[in-house]
C-alpha cells in the first residue's frame, strides 16, 4: 500500500464500529439533513436528469433536505479521476476537502464499477482504498449508505458478453455489503434489484436501461430513482387511490391513499373534488419508453355516475375521458397539475446542480486553482458568488417539494342530438 494511503487507512479503526441503529437512521432522511453523494459516473450523469434527487426530494415534502452531488465520472475510491494534472493522492485529498467543507450528516457512497474491471485480484486494494476514503470523509456522527454498482447489461454483439464482469461485480457488491454490516452502515443493492438489466423477468417487453452496458440511459435512471426512493424513503405513500360515490344526496368519499379530500360537491351529473396530496408523484418514464412499460401511478374511481362519457379536468385542464363503467372500475393516469409541479421541481434541481458544479468544480479549474492559476487566479474571488444563486434555488426547491391543493372535476359530455 502507498504510504499516503496507509496513513489515511490508519484513521479508519475509530470509525469501524457504529451502532446497529445507524442502519435504520441512515436509510431515512431527517429534517435538516445535508446529504452528500460521492461516487463515479452513476451519480455524475444524473446531474442533468436529476431523477434520483428529484425522487428523494419529492418523497420528503415535510422535511428540508439539502443534497450535494459530488459524483465524478471515472472516479474510484482512490480519487484517480479527480487528480487532474496531479496524482491520485491530490485527487483523494481534494475529494476529502470538498466533502468536509459541506459537513454532511448523510453520505451516499457509490463506488465499485470502475474498480471491478481489475477482477478478483483487485478486490483487496479496493477494500483498502474504500476504508481509507471513508476515514477521510466521515466523522463518527456521519450516517453512511453504501450503494452497489448496477448490473452490466447484456446488449448482444458486437458488444462483449458481460457474464464474467457481472460475476466480478457481485464480488465487489459483496465486499460493500460486508463492510456495511460490520460498521452498521446502510446498504442498497442495485445488483440484486437488477438495475441496469433491461431483461428483468417482470418486464412485459425487454427495454434497454443503459447506453452501452454500464452507464444508465434516462429510462434506467428512472428505474434506479424509484428503487432508491423506496429504500431511502420507505413506506411513504407508495400509492395514490381516490374512491368516491355519487349519490342523490351528494358525494360520499371512500378509501383514499396518498391524498386527502378538502371538499367534495355534486355538480349536475358529475362531481368536484378539492384534493391535497401527501407528496408529489414519481417522475414518469421518459417519453421514448414503450407504453406497455409506463406506470400509471394514480387511480380515480367514481361510482354512481349516470350512463355516459365523463371528462376529467384538473384545475380546469382536460386530462382524459372515460365512460361511467370505466370510472366505476377505476381509471389510471399519470398527468396533471401534480406532475407539472414535479417537473418544475426537477428543473429547479437541475439548475441548482449546475450552479453547484460551477461552484466546486469550475470548468477552467486549472486556470483558477491549478498549476496555471498565476494566469487567472484572480477570478477565484468570483467563485463564492455562486452561493446566493444556489441559496435562491434551494428556496425554490423547498417551495416546490410541498404539494398544493388541486380541483378535480368530472363533467358529463353532452351527446350530440340525433
Amino acid at each position: 500500500m502507498n504510504g499516503w494511503l496507509l496513513s489515511l487507512a490508519l484513521l479508519a479503526p475509530a470509525q469501524q464500529q457504529a451502532a446497529p441503529a445507524q442502519v435504520a437512521s441512515a436509510l431515512e432522511f431527517q429534517d435538516g439533513d445535508r446529504v452528500v453523494l460521492i461516487g463515479d459516473a452513476f451519480l455524475e450523469r444524473d446531474h442533468d436528469l436529476a431523477q434520483i434527487e428529484t425522487t428523494l426530494t419529492a418523497r420528503y415534502p415535510d422535511r428540508a433536505i439539502q443534497f450535494r452531488n459530488l459524483g465524478w465520472t471515472g472516479d474510484t475510491v482512490w480519487g484517480d479521476s479527480r487528480a487532474a494534472f496531479e496524482t491520485a493522492k491530490e485527487g483523494f485529498e481534494r475529494r476529502a476537502a470538498v466533502v468536509k467543507e459541506l459537513k454532511p450528516t448523510v453520505l451516499l457512497v457509490a463506488y465499485g464499477m470502475n474498480e471491478s474491471f481489475a477482477g478478483p485480484g483487485g478486490l483487496p486494494r479496493f477494500e483498502e482504498g474504500l476504508k481509507a476514503m471513508l476515514a477521510s470523509v466521515t466523522t463518527p456522527e456521519t450516517r453512511v449508505v453504501l450503494i452497489s454498482p448496477i448490473v452490466h447489461e447484456n446488449l448482444g454483439p458486437p458488444l462483449p458478453d458481460p457474464n464474467a464482469h457481472n460475476k466480478d461485480l457481485v464480488l465487489y457488491r459483496d465486499s460493500l455489503k460486508r463492510l456495511a454490516e460490520e460498521r452498521g452502515y446502510g446498504f442498497i443493492d442495485l445488483i440484486q434489484a437488477r438495475i441496469g438489466d433491461g431483461t428483468r423477468p417482470e418486464r412485459v417487453v425487454p427495454t434497454r436501461e443503459t447506453i452501452e452496458g454500464i452507464h444508465l440511459n434516462p429510462f434506467g435512471y428512472n428505474q434506479a430513482a424509484i428503487f432508491l426512493g423506496g429504500k431511502l424513503a420507505p413506506d411513504r405513500y407508495p400509492l395514490w387511490v381516490v374512491n368516491a360515490n355519487l349519490g342523490a344526496d351528494g358525494v360520499k368519499m371512500g378509501d383514499m391513499v396518498g391524498s386527502q379530500v378538502l371538499s367534495s360537491n355534486r355538480t349536475g351529473q358529475g362531481l368536484s373534488l378539492r384534493l391535497l396530496d401527501h407528496r408529489l408523484p414519481n417522475l414518469p418514464e421518459p417519453a421514448e419508453t414503450p407504453d406497455r412499460l409506463k406506470i400509471m401511478d394514480r387511480t380515480l374511481r367514481v361510482t354512481g355516475l349516470a350512463p355516459g362519457t365523463y371528462t376529467l379536468t384538473i384545475d380546469g385542464r382536460e386530462i382524459l375521458r372515460a365512460n361511467n363503467a370505466d370510472w366505476a372500475k377505476g381509471v389510471q393516469f399519470a398527468v396533471g397539475s401534480e406532475y407539472d409541479q414535479l417537473n418544475a421541481l426537477r428543473r429547479a434541481i437541475v439548475d441548482k446542480n449546475r450552479l453547484l458544479f460551477y461552484r466546486w468544480r469550475p470548468q477552467n479549474e486549472t486556470y483558477i486553482f491549478g498549476f496555471r492559476k498565476h494566469e487567472q487566479g484572480n477570478n477565484a474571488a468570483d467563485i463564492p458568488k455562486f452561493d446566493p444563486l444556489v441559496a435562491d434555488k434551494e428556496a425554490e426547491i423547498n417551495r416546490l417539494r410541498v404539494p398544493v391543493a388541486h380541483t378535480y372535476e368530472l363533467t358529463r359530455v353532452e351527446e350530440p342530438s340525433k
